[in-house]
Protein backbone atom coordinates (compact mmCIF):
# COMPACT_ATOMS: atom_id res chain seq x y z
CA UNK A 1 0.00 0.00 0.00
CA UNK A 2 1.35 3.40 -1.44
CA UNK A 3 1.42 5.85 1.30
CA UNK A 4 2.01 9.59 0.62
CA UNK A 5 2.25 12.90 2.72
CA UNK A 6 -0.82 15.28 2.15
CA UNK A 7 -1.31 18.92 3.71
CA UNK A 8 -3.91 17.32 6.63
CA UNK A 9 -1.43 15.42 7.73
CA UNK A 10 0.80 18.48 8.02
CA UNK A 11 -2.05 20.19 9.69
CA UNK A 12 -2.89 18.26 12.24
CA UNK A 13 1.15 17.55 13.01
CA UNK A 14 0.81 21.32 13.55
CA UNK A 15 -2.25 21.73 15.48
CA UNK A 16 -0.85 18.81 17.87
CA UNK A 17 2.40 20.22 18.31
CA UNK A 18 0.26 23.49 19.75
CA UNK A 19 -2.05 21.68 21.81
CA UNK A 20 1.20 19.60 23.87
CA UNK A 21 2.55 21.91 26.31
CA UNK A 22 5.94 23.06 26.93
CA UNK A 23 8.42 23.42 29.62
CA UNK A 24 8.19 27.43 29.89
CA UNK A 25 10.10 27.89 33.20
CA UNK A 26 11.71 25.40 35.54
CA UNK A 27 11.64 27.76 38.39
CA UNK A 28 7.67 27.60 39.33
CA UNK A 29 5.85 29.28 42.24
CA UNK A 30 4.26 27.84 45.06
CA UNK A 31 0.46 26.82 44.87
CA UNK A 32 -0.23 28.09 48.41
CA UNK A 33 1.37 31.12 47.74
CA UNK A 34 -0.69 31.59 44.53
CA UNK A 35 -3.92 31.31 46.95
CA UNK A 36 -2.88 32.93 49.44
CA UNK A 37 -1.96 36.29 47.46
CA UNK A 38 -6.07 37.37 47.75
CA UNK A 39 -6.57 38.01 51.21
CA UNK A 40 -10.45 37.94 52.02
CA UNK A 41 -12.12 38.93 55.33
CA UNK A 42 -12.19 36.33 58.18
CA UNK A 43 -15.52 35.80 59.02
CA UNK A 44 -16.53 36.28 55.32
CA UNK A 45 -19.79 33.53 54.44
CA UNK A 46 -18.06 32.88 51.33
CA UNK A 47 -14.53 32.54 52.66
CA UNK A 48 -14.78 28.46 52.91
CA UNK A 49 -16.86 27.70 49.38
CA UNK A 50 -14.50 29.98 47.33
CA UNK A 51 -10.97 28.33 48.97
CA UNK A 52 -12.53 25.02 48.04
CA UNK A 53 -13.24 26.04 44.75
CA UNK A 54 -10.11 27.81 44.34
CA UNK A 55 -8.02 24.95 45.85
CA UNK A 56 -10.26 22.33 42.92
CA UNK A 57 -9.59 24.96 39.92
CA UNK A 58 -5.60 24.74 41.18
CA UNK A 59 -5.06 21.10 41.22
CA UNK A 60 -6.66 18.19 38.69
CA UNK A 61 -6.71 15.22 40.42
CA UNK A 62 -4.99 11.88 38.81
CA UNK A 63 -8.19 9.45 37.70
CA UNK A 64 -6.92 6.29 38.36
CA UNK A 65 -6.08 7.05 42.17
CA UNK A 66 -9.12 8.67 42.50
CA UNK A 67 -11.37 5.81 41.44
CA UNK A 68 -9.06 3.13 43.79
CA UNK A 69 -9.63 5.90 47.10
CA UNK A 70 -13.13 5.50 45.92
CA UNK A 71 -13.33 1.68 45.81
CA UNK A 72 -11.48 1.49 49.01
CA UNK A 73 -14.21 3.99 50.78
CA UNK A 74 -17.01 2.39 48.98
CA UNK A 75 -16.28 -0.56 51.19
CA UNK A 76 -15.75 0.87 54.44
CA UNK A 77 -18.70 2.68 54.15
CA UNK A 78 -17.37 5.78 54.03
CA UNK A 79 -18.21 8.81 51.53
CA UNK A 80 -15.89 10.56 49.03
CA UNK A 81 -18.22 14.20 49.58
CA UNK A 82 -17.41 13.73 53.18
CA UNK A 83 -13.97 13.31 53.20
CA UNK A 84 -13.03 16.40 50.52
CA UNK A 85 -15.12 18.75 53.15
CA UNK A 86 -13.33 17.08 56.38
CA UNK A 87 -10.72 14.74 55.99
CA UNK A 88 -9.05 16.18 52.91
CA UNK A 89 -5.49 15.28 54.21
CA UNK A 90 -6.72 11.65 53.91
CA UNK A 91 -7.37 11.96 49.80
CA UNK A 92 -4.19 14.43 49.65
CA UNK A 93 -1.78 11.36 50.77
CA UNK A 94 -3.29 9.14 48.63
CA UNK A 95 -4.17 10.78 45.04
CA UNK A 96 -1.72 12.52 43.28
CA UNK A 97 -2.63 15.92 41.73
CA UNK A 98 -1.35 18.31 39.35
CA UNK A 99 -1.34 21.70 37.85
CA UNK A 100 -2.66 22.44 34.30
CA UNK A 101 -0.81 24.49 31.65
CA UNK A 102 -1.03 28.13 31.73
CA UNK A 103 -4.19 28.65 29.25
CA UNK A 104 -5.93 26.06 30.89
CA UNK A 105 -5.24 27.09 34.24
CA UNK A 106 -5.85 30.71 33.09
CA UNK A 107 -9.77 29.59 32.22
CA UNK A 108 -10.11 27.65 35.70
CA UNK A 109 -9.36 30.71 37.88
CA UNK A 110 -10.79 33.51 35.61
CA UNK A 111 -14.31 31.76 36.37
CA UNK A 112 -13.73 31.30 39.75
CA UNK A 113 -12.65 35.32 40.73
CA UNK A 114 -15.47 36.44 38.72
CA UNK A 115 -18.36 34.40 40.35
CA UNK A 116 -16.78 34.85 43.83
CA UNK A 117 -15.44 38.57 44.22
CA UNK A 118 -18.64 39.98 44.23
CA UNK A 119 -20.49 38.06 46.35
CA UNK A 120 -21.31 39.76 49.69
CA UNK A 121 -21.47 39.33 53.63
CA UNK A 122 -25.08 38.51 55.00
CA UNK A 123 -24.30 40.45 58.19
CA UNK A 124 -21.64 43.74 56.75
CA UNK A 125 -22.67 43.96 53.13
CA UNK A 126 -19.18 43.74 52.11
CA UNK A 127 -17.93 41.67 49.15
CA UNK A 128 -15.69 38.91 49.16
CA UNK A 129 -12.94 41.10 47.41
CA UNK A 130 -11.86 44.71 48.06
CA UNK A 131 -9.94 46.57 45.30
CA UNK A 132 -6.56 45.39 46.34
CA UNK A 133 -7.67 42.00 46.30
CA UNK A 134 -8.89 42.33 42.88
CA UNK A 135 -5.71 43.83 41.64
CA UNK A 136 -3.90 41.14 43.27
CA UNK A 137 -6.13 38.55 41.32
CA UNK A 138 -5.12 40.54 37.86
CA UNK A 139 -1.20 40.41 38.92
CA UNK A 140 -1.75 36.23 39.61
CA UNK A 141 -3.73 35.60 35.83
CA UNK A 142 -0.79 37.41 34.06
CA UNK A 143 1.55 35.26 36.07
CA UNK A 144 -0.35 32.43 35.18
CA UNK A 145 -0.58 33.57 30.89
CA UNK A 146 3.87 33.14 32.00
CA UNK A 147 4.12 29.72 32.69
CA UNK A 148 4.84 30.80 36.54
CA UNK A 149 2.64 27.92 38.36
CA UNK A 150 2.03 25.26 35.74
CA UNK A 151 4.09 22.20 36.16
CA UNK A 152 6.13 20.62 33.70
CA UNK A 153 4.57 18.85 30.93
CA UNK A 154 3.95 14.85 31.76
CA UNK A 155 6.04 15.17 34.79
CA UNK A 156 3.46 14.10 37.56
CA UNK A 157 5.36 10.87 38.78
CA UNK A 158 8.37 13.68 39.33
CA UNK A 159 6.91 15.80 41.59
CA UNK A 160 5.24 12.72 44.02
CA UNK A 161 7.45 10.09 45.50
CA UNK A 162 6.35 7.64 47.83
CA UNK A 163 6.78 7.80 51.58
CA UNK A 164 9.29 5.87 53.21
CA UNK A 165 9.35 3.61 56.68
CA UNK A 166 12.23 4.10 58.56
CA UNK A 167 13.86 0.99 56.58
CA UNK A 168 13.72 2.81 53.10
CA UNK A 169 10.75 0.78 52.37
CA UNK A 170 7.36 2.02 50.25
CA UNK A 171 4.73 2.69 52.84
CA UNK A 172 0.80 1.93 52.73
CA UNK A 173 -1.99 2.04 54.05
CA UNK A 174 -3.97 -0.80 56.02
CA UNK A 175 -5.80 -1.03 52.75
CA UNK A 176 -3.25 -1.20 50.63
CA UNK A 177 -3.51 2.26 49.34
CA UNK A 178 -0.17 3.58 48.39
CA UNK A 179 0.89 6.72 50.40
CA UNK A 180 2.83 9.86 48.11
CA UNK A 181 4.69 13.14 49.77
CA UNK A 182 4.42 15.94 47.14
CA UNK A 183 7.67 17.54 46.79
CA UNK A 184 5.82 20.84 45.34
CA UNK A 185 5.66 23.73 47.51
CA UNK A 186 8.77 25.49 50.19
CA UNK A 187 7.39 23.59 53.51
CA UNK A 188 10.26 22.02 53.81
CA UNK A 189 12.94 24.66 52.87
CA UNK A 190 10.89 27.18 55.30
CA UNK A 191 11.53 24.70 57.75
CA UNK A 192 15.02 24.80 57.14
CA UNK A 193 15.66 28.44 57.31
CA UNK A 194 13.49 28.66 60.99
CA UNK A 195 16.45 26.41 62.48
CA UNK A 196 19.25 28.02 60.83
CA UNK A 197 17.57 31.50 62.35
CA UNK A 198 17.06 29.58 65.72
CA UNK A 199 20.44 28.63 65.02
CA UNK A 200 22.31 31.70 64.16
CA UNK A 201 20.22 34.18 66.24
CA UNK A 202 22.31 34.29 69.51
CA UNK A 203 25.56 33.39 68.21
CA UNK A 204 28.01 36.26 66.94
CA UNK A 205 29.45 34.64 63.80
CA UNK A 206 31.89 35.80 61.63
CA UNK A 207 32.32 34.49 57.95
CA UNK A 208 34.22 31.53 58.12
CA UNK A 209 32.51 29.58 60.93
CA UNK A 210 29.45 30.78 59.29
CA UNK A 211 30.33 29.41 56.16
CA UNK A 212 31.15 25.55 57.43
CA UNK A 213 28.63 25.66 59.68
CA UNK A 214 26.47 26.19 56.83
CA UNK A 215 28.32 23.68 54.19
CA UNK A 216 28.03 20.93 57.49
CA UNK A 217 24.27 21.89 57.70
CA UNK A 218 23.36 22.07 54.22
CA UNK A 219 25.50 18.90 53.05
CA UNK A 220 23.38 16.97 56.15
CA UNK A 221 20.33 18.24 54.68
CA UNK A 222 20.43 16.83 51.55
CA UNK A 223 21.93 13.66 52.50
CA UNK A 224 18.63 13.12 54.85
CA UNK A 225 16.88 14.38 51.58
CA UNK A 226 18.29 11.60 49.42
CA UNK A 227 17.38 8.96 52.02
CA UNK A 228 13.81 10.12 51.62
CA UNK A 229 13.50 10.53 47.82
CA UNK A 230 16.03 8.18 45.82
CA UNK A 231 15.07 4.89 45.34
CA UNK A 232 18.27 2.22 46.59
CA UNK A 233 20.25 5.29 48.63
CA UNK A 234 22.58 3.82 51.29
CA UNK A 235 21.03 3.63 54.95
CA UNK A 236 24.51 3.80 56.20
CA UNK A 237 23.21 6.22 59.46
CA UNK A 238 26.12 8.38 59.14
CA UNK A 239 27.17 11.55 56.32
CA UNK A 240 30.50 10.15 54.97
CA UNK A 241 30.42 9.87 51.51
CA UNK A 242 34.20 9.14 51.25
CA UNK A 243 33.65 6.02 53.17
CA UNK A 244 31.11 4.55 50.87
CA UNK A 245 33.51 5.10 48.11
CA UNK A 246 36.54 3.68 50.03
CA UNK A 247 33.92 0.19 50.88
CA UNK A 248 32.71 0.39 47.03
CA UNK A 249 36.45 0.16 45.61
CA UNK A 250 37.57 -2.19 48.34
CA UNK A 251 34.59 -4.38 46.75
CA UNK A 252 35.33 -4.13 44.07
CA UNK A 253 39.33 -5.11 43.91
CA UNK A 254 37.73 -8.27 46.05
CA UNK A 255 34.54 -9.14 44.47
CA UNK A 256 34.84 -7.91 41.23
CA UNK A 257 31.78 -5.41 41.64
CA UNK A 258 30.87 -2.29 44.24
CA UNK A 259 28.62 -3.05 46.93
CA UNK A 260 26.44 0.13 46.71
CA UNK A 261 25.16 0.05 43.00
CA UNK A 262 23.70 3.14 42.69
CA UNK A 263 26.25 5.25 44.49
CA UNK A 264 28.32 7.43 42.33
CA UNK A 265 31.94 8.39 43.24
CA UNK A 266 33.16 11.56 43.86
CA UNK A 267 36.36 10.48 41.75
CA UNK A 268 33.66 10.36 38.68
CA UNK A 269 33.17 14.11 38.82
CA UNK A 270 35.18 17.20 38.63
CA UNK A 271 35.11 19.08 42.13
CA UNK A 272 35.16 22.76 41.06
CA UNK A 273 34.50 25.89 43.44
CA UNK A 274 31.03 25.52 45.61
CA UNK A 275 28.24 27.50 43.96
CA UNK A 276 27.06 27.91 47.96
CA UNK A 277 27.40 29.87 50.80
CA UNK A 278 29.87 32.72 50.20
CA UNK A 279 30.10 32.76 46.24
CA UNK A 280 32.43 34.34 44.08
CA UNK A 281 31.26 37.60 42.28
CA UNK A 282 33.25 37.27 39.21
CA UNK A 283 31.08 34.39 37.96
CA UNK A 284 32.68 34.29 34.54
CA UNK A 285 36.10 34.02 35.84
CA UNK A 286 38.07 30.97 36.00
CA UNK A 287 37.41 28.92 39.42
CA UNK A 288 41.02 28.01 39.93
CA UNK A 289 41.98 32.08 40.08
CA UNK A 290 43.47 33.64 43.13
CA UNK A 291 43.43 37.27 43.52
CA UNK A 292 45.68 38.21 46.88
CA UNK A 293 43.87 40.50 49.28
CA UNK A 294 44.91 43.60 50.35
CA UNK A 295 47.58 43.76 53.75
CA UNK A 296 45.27 44.37 56.91
CA UNK A 297 42.56 42.73 57.08
CA UNK A 298 40.86 40.41 60.01
CA UNK A 299 41.10 36.91 59.60
CA UNK A 300 36.98 37.10 58.88
CA UNK A 301 37.51 39.78 56.00
CA UNK A 302 40.73 38.28 54.69
CA UNK A 303 38.44 34.94 54.12
CA UNK A 304 35.81 36.91 52.62
CA UNK A 305 37.93 38.33 50.36
CA UNK A 306 39.45 34.95 49.06
CA UNK A 307 35.59 33.37 48.72
CA UNK A 308 34.70 36.52 46.59
CA UNK A 309 38.07 36.31 44.61
CA UNK A 310 38.56 40.44 45.19
CA UNK A 311 41.49 42.11 46.82
CA UNK A 312 39.20 44.12 48.91
CA UNK A 313 36.00 42.48 50.52
CA UNK A 314 32.46 43.53 49.80
CA UNK A 315 30.69 44.10 53.16
CA UNK A 316 27.53 46.50 53.66
CA UNK A 317 28.13 49.97 55.59
CA UNK A 318 29.61 49.56 58.99
CA UNK A 319 32.96 51.41 60.18
CA UNK A 320 32.51 54.78 61.19
CA UNK A 321 35.51 55.77 58.56
CA UNK A 322 32.35 54.27 56.11
CA UNK A 323 29.53 56.40 57.57
CA UNK A 324 31.45 59.57 57.34
CA UNK A 325 32.29 58.94 53.75
CA UNK A 326 28.77 58.00 52.75
CA UNK A 327 28.08 60.97 54.10
CA UNK A 328 29.94 63.31 52.63
CA UNK A 329 29.55 61.64 49.27
CA UNK A 330 25.86 61.86 49.65
CA UNK A 331 26.06 65.49 50.34
CA UNK A 332 28.02 65.98 46.92
CA UNK A 333 25.33 64.12 45.38
CA UNK A 334 22.29 66.79 47.03
CA UNK A 335 24.51 69.81 45.97
CA UNK A 336 24.71 68.04 42.23
CA UNK A 337 20.48 68.34 42.47
CA UNK A 338 20.96 64.72 42.12
CA UNK A 339 17.32 62.63 43.18
CA UNK A 340 18.08 60.38 46.34
CA UNK A 341 15.53 57.97 44.59
CA UNK A 342 16.73 57.03 41.54
CA UNK A 343 18.76 54.07 40.96
CA UNK A 344 21.34 55.91 38.62
CA UNK A 345 22.03 58.34 41.61
CA UNK A 346 23.06 55.22 43.70
CA UNK A 347 25.13 53.69 40.49
CA UNK A 348 27.21 57.08 40.50
CA UNK A 349 27.87 56.99 44.25
CA UNK A 350 29.08 53.32 43.52
CA UNK A 351 31.63 54.21 41.30
CA UNK A 352 32.56 57.17 43.44
CA UNK A 353 33.00 54.90 46.75
CA UNK A 354 34.89 51.82 44.90
CA UNK A 355 37.29 54.40 43.62
CA UNK A 356 38.24 55.50 47.68
CA UNK A 357 37.94 52.39 49.15
CA UNK A 358 41.65 50.55 49.58
CA UNK A 359 40.41 48.40 52.67
CA UNK A 360 43.37 49.58 54.98
CA UNK A 361 41.35 52.45 56.05
CA UNK A 362 38.37 50.34 56.88
CA UNK A 363 36.57 51.39 53.77
CA UNK A 364 35.07 48.75 51.62
CA UNK A 365 33.89 48.04 48.18
CA UNK A 366 29.94 48.48 48.30
CA UNK A 367 27.58 47.57 45.69
CA UNK A 368 24.82 50.01 45.11
CA UNK A 369 22.25 47.72 46.60
CA UNK A 370 24.33 47.84 49.92
CA UNK A 371 24.28 51.85 49.81
CA UNK A 372 20.72 52.13 48.82
CA UNK A 373 19.73 49.65 52.08
CA UNK A 374 22.01 51.94 54.37
CA UNK A 375 20.36 54.79 53.20
CA UNK A 376 17.04 54.14 53.84
CA UNK A 377 17.74 52.60 57.25
CA UNK A 378 20.06 55.89 58.49
CA UNK A 379 17.76 58.79 56.14
CA UNK A 380 15.05 59.76 58.89
CA UNK A 381 18.07 60.04 61.26
CA UNK A 382 21.39 61.14 59.49
CA UNK A 383 20.45 62.12 56.23
CA UNK A 384 19.10 65.58 55.57
CA UNK A 385 19.41 68.47 53.32
CA UNK A 386 22.78 70.27 53.35
CA UNK A 387 23.10 73.82 54.62
CA UNK A 388 24.41 75.49 51.38
CA UNK A 389 25.95 79.00 51.38
CA UNK A 390 26.39 80.85 48.32
CA UNK A 391 29.09 83.32 48.11
CA UNK A 392 29.44 84.55 44.39
CA UNK A 393 27.64 82.00 42.68
CA UNK A 394 29.72 79.15 44.37
CA UNK A 395 28.16 76.79 46.39
CA UNK A 396 30.32 76.55 49.85
CA UNK A 397 29.28 73.39 52.37
CA UNK A 398 30.93 73.80 55.92
CA UNK A 399 33.40 70.92 57.23
CA UNK A 400 31.75 69.98 59.82
CA UNK A 401 28.92 69.25 57.42
CA UNK A 402 30.64 67.45 54.94
CA UNK A 403 31.41 64.67 57.52
CA UNK A 404 27.74 64.16 58.73
CA UNK A 405 24.92 66.80 56.44
CA UNK A 406 22.55 67.58 60.05
CA UNK A 407 20.60 70.40 60.76
CA UNK A 408 20.43 71.68 63.93
CA UNK A 409 16.68 72.31 65.30
CA UNK A 410 16.05 75.41 66.77
CA UNK A 411 16.36 75.42 70.87
CA UNK A 412 13.35 75.01 72.81
CA UNK A 413 12.44 75.83 76.31
CA UNK A 414 12.88 73.44 78.32
CA UNK A 415 8.91 72.05 79.47
CA UNK A 416 8.27 72.94 82.97
CA UNK A 417 7.06 69.89 84.80
CA UNK A 418 4.82 70.75 88.33
CA UNK A 419 6.73 68.91 90.93
CA UNK A 420 6.31 65.90 92.13
CA UNK A 421 4.42 65.48 95.45
CA UNK A 422 6.73 64.51 98.42
CA UNK A 423 5.47 60.91 99.68
CA UNK A 424 7.12 59.77 102.99
CA UNK A 425 7.25 56.12 103.53
CA UNK A 426 4.49 54.95 106.09
CA UNK A 427 4.76 54.78 109.93
CA UNK A 428 8.24 55.98 109.25
CA UNK A 429 9.78 59.88 109.43
CA UNK A 430 11.64 61.38 106.33
CA UNK A 431 15.18 61.18 106.11
CA UNK A 432 17.82 63.83 106.64
CA UNK A 433 20.11 64.83 103.59
CA UNK A 434 22.86 63.83 105.17
CA UNK A 435 22.03 60.06 106.20
CA UNK A 436 19.34 58.78 102.84
CA UNK A 437 19.80 54.82 102.94
CA UNK A 438 21.67 54.74 99.26
CA UNK A 439 24.83 56.38 101.26
CA UNK A 440 24.62 55.41 104.74
CA UNK A 441 23.33 52.82 106.82
CA UNK A 442 20.50 54.20 108.70
CA UNK A 443 17.88 52.88 111.88
CA UNK A 444 15.16 53.83 109.45
CA UNK A 445 16.45 52.16 105.92
CA UNK A 446 13.53 49.54 106.70
CA UNK A 447 10.58 48.16 108.97
CA UNK A 448 12.11 46.77 112.23
CA UNK A 449 11.82 43.11 112.06
CA UNK A 450 9.05 41.22 113.28
CA UNK A 451 8.60 39.49 116.62
CA UNK A 452 8.51 35.55 115.42
CA UNK A 453 5.51 33.92 117.32
CA UNK A 454 6.54 31.58 119.95
CA UNK A 455 4.44 28.44 120.24
CA UNK A 456 3.71 27.35 123.43
CA UNK A 457 5.64 25.29 125.75
CA UNK A 458 3.31 23.11 127.39
CA UNK A 459 0.01 21.60 125.61
CA UNK A 460 -2.75 23.99 127.37
CA UNK A 461 -6.06 21.79 126.27
CA UNK A 462 -7.77 20.28 129.83
CA UNK A 463 -7.54 17.30 130.88
CA UNK A 464 -3.89 16.70 128.91
CA UNK A 465 -2.12 13.62 130.79
CA UNK A 466 1.48 15.02 130.16
CA UNK A 467 1.18 18.22 128.76
CA UNK A 468 5.25 19.08 128.39
CA UNK A 469 5.73 15.99 126.45
CA UNK A 470 1.95 16.14 124.33
CA UNK A 471 3.02 15.91 120.28
CA UNK A 472 -0.08 18.43 119.95
CA UNK A 473 1.28 20.90 122.08
CA UNK A 474 1.72 23.23 119.20
CA UNK A 475 -1.56 24.13 118.41
CA UNK A 476 -3.46 25.79 120.81
CA UNK A 477 -5.93 24.45 122.76
CA UNK A 478 -6.29 21.02 121.30
CA UNK A 479 -4.52 17.68 122.67
CA UNK A 480 -4.09 14.71 120.57
CA UNK A 481 -4.18 12.42 123.08
CA UNK A 482 -7.25 13.37 124.02
CA UNK A 483 -8.75 13.60 120.36
CA UNK A 484 -7.44 9.82 119.86
CA UNK A 485 -8.95 8.75 122.76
Amino acid sequence: MEQTDTGEDDERREKRQKMTPKLISRVLGDAFHLMDRMKVPMHHDFKAAYFQALRAAVFIMDAGDVERVKDVMKSNGRKWSQAMAFNFRYIAERVRRTIPPPTVLYSRLKFVFDFFQDQKDTKTGSPLFNEKARKKADLVLKAVLRGEYSDPPDNICGLYCRKKDGYGRDKSDRNGLALFRSLRGTSVLESLHQKLTKAFGHTMAGALYSDCLLALVRHRHNWRASERNRPDFPQVRHYEGLLIDAVNELYDVIFGYPKYHNWDSADNYMIRLSPFGIVPLDKEGPDSEYIEPVAGLTKSLHYLAIRQRSNIPYTPVKTPEEKKLFNRLVSQLLQEKRSMAAKATFSILEERWNQIAKGSNNIFCKYSQHLTQYYKLSKPTTIREPIVTHNNGICNLSEDQADVPQVQDPPQAPQQLPPLPIQHPPRYRPYPPHQMPYLYPHPHMAAPPRKPQRRPRNCKAEGCPNPSECPGRHRRSQCIVNNNT
